[in-house]
């Protein structure tokens, strides 16, 4: 567990166990989660930014179970980048919201509900 190796005060612990106990935990996923074969880096001003999807694993350590994909990084790597990222995390067991694959068909213009069981 590495959290007990960066958390030296109480406040971040006290904080830690908000989020490990709560039934969601949601953020904004601000880039790709690829691998460096996928995707493409875009045309664009600024940083890049992406995370290997070995990563999402200390997400779900912290109890993060919903992200938000869209966003002005989404398609730092393009087309490739974005079915990556959505990939990585369905494999991952993590919840997303704000892309797909086809906006027709895409769960992201679907309103989409789930039971969280409760772990406690």
């Amino acid at each position: 567990d590495w959290s007990s190796d960066v958390c030296s005060s109480d406040l971040t612990r006290e904080k830690l166990d908000i989020l490990r106990k709560a039934d969601a935990v949601f953020c904004n996923l601000e880039g790709n989660v690829r691998r460096q074969d996928e995707g493409t880096p875009g045309i664009t001003v600024g940083t890049y930014m992406t995370t290997p999807p070995e990563l999402l694993e200390d997400l779900k350590d912290l109890n993060f179970n919903i992200v938000c994909t869209a966003n002005n990084h989404a398609f730092d790597y393009g087309e490739g980048g974005i079915l990556a990222t959505m990939r990585h995390l369905d494999n991952a067991g993590i919840a997303r919201a704000g892309s797909g694959a086809v906006l027709r068909s895409s769960s992201a213009t679907r309103p989409k509900s789930s039971s969280v069981a409760r772990r406690r």
